[in-house]
């Protein structure tokens, strides 16, 4: 490879990674951990997301080439966007998810649904103890939009320590559809700019670095957040920002009049973005230790 095009031997992308993560985690709002830990149970919420995201889920499970007899981990499970489907495919699945709302939505899905082979775990990939609520080794570990972890290079050796097989990172290109209004109401709401973490192109940087070339795919994803009304849309994005000044309400309700699209009696919001997706094998590199 030329020595224009290869990544600087001086950068340090793991602490460029700690920084743009710490910046993003001290966004004003509440970051997206805190988000989904605040989130109410709602009936019918996790077919709703099975809905929401099946697009964008098809287009993964085609690339992940499951058999019967494996075993995941899905680390970031969420309420089973990823584990739900993959788990009609594999022998067992380990849902891993700090968030506690999250955890139990899943859990009693799992339980209502009678699923058997999906182990719902609470915590986060970063808790010291949390190898010893898992199974390794597992024959693909995945972890779908749910990197929000400062030091990424640990996350990605602690991934390595219990995969047999390949292990499959999914991470936002550019702008995400959901960062293109914080970054145009921040200055006005919170008299700062937004700070949108780290992107794809840094995390390839922290592999390279790793000595991992993984393959890469570029997915565009597209998804949508329906609401009854234009006044419930504000509500919604004012207690998802953590806005309790209704004196700015306006402000939120300008911008959603700019790009809310008018759907029979409701109000939709199209969010497109793009997923850049890394797959490599565990133990592909040589001199690493992955037992």
């Amino acid at each position: 490879m030329d020595a224009d095009i290869c990544p600087d031997s001086t950068m340090n992308p793991e602490g460029l990674w700690r920084s743009q993560m710490l910046a993003w985690e001290k966004n004003p709002g509440q970051s997206c951990k805190e988000t989904s830990s605040r989130k109410k149970p709602a009936p019918g919420s996790v077919e709703k997301n099975r809905i929401r995201h099946a697009p964008r889920v098809a287009a993964m499970l085609k690339g992940l080439d499951l058999e019967p007899h494996f075993s995941i981990l899905d680390i970031g499970a969420g309420a089973g966007t990823l584990a739900l489907p993959m788990a009609e495919k594999v022998r067992q699945v380990s849902a891993l998810d700090p968030s506690t709302t999250m955890h139990r939505i899943l859990t009693d899905y799992v339980m209502e649904q009678g699923i058997t082979n999906i182990s719902c775990i609470q915590g986060a990939w970063e808790d010291p103890d949390i190898m010893n609520h898992l199974t390794p080794p597992y024959d693909v570990v995945v972890a779908s939009l749910s990197l929000g972890m400062s030091d990424i290079k640990a996350a990605i050796r602690k991934m390595e320590a219990v995969a047999c097989g390949d292990i499959v990172l999914y991470w936002h290109v550019g702008t995400p559809g959901w960062e293109k209004m914080p970054r145009a109401l921040w200055p006005t709401l919170f008299k700062k700019n937004y700070h949108g973490g780290p992107k794809s192109d840094l995390l390839f940087l922290v592999l390279y670095k790793m000595g991992i070339y993984p393959r890469v795919e570029v997915l565009p994803c597209r998804f949508e957040e329906r609401f009854v009304s234009l006044e419930a849309a504000v509500k919604s994005y004012a207690e998802k920002f953590c806005v309790t000044d209704t004196g700015l309400f306006p402000v939120i309700e300008k911008y959603l009049k700019i790009v809310l699209i008018r759907q029979g009696d409701g109000w939709v919001y199209p969010i497109d973005h793009v997923v850049m997706k890394f797959q490599w094998r565990a133990g592909d590199r040589p001199g690493v230790d992955y037992k």
